[in-house]
């Protein structure tokens, strides 16, 4: 591992013994054609963001709820 005092950018993610987000979904058929929509506005998905997935046989609505530390 490179010491942090010789990188330009460090990158790193949550704390793993933290939750900071919840997700919770469904999945369906449909005859729809694939693809993939995401939704971020707070009226629709309020405190996080909401994804439509559909590829050849995986069909799900998810909702991930966001919460600040």
């Amino acid at each position: 591992m490179t010491p942090p005092e010789n990188v330009d950018i460090m990158a790193t993610g949550p704390d793993k013994n933290e939750v900071y987000i919840i997700a919770k979904g469904i999945t369906f058929e449909t005859d729809a054609d694939d693809m993939a929509i995401g939704i971020v506005d707070n009226h629709a998905a309020y405190n996080g963001y909401s994804y439509l997935l559909i590829a050849k046989g995986l069909r799900m609505l998810i909702h991930c709820i966001v919460w600040e530390i």
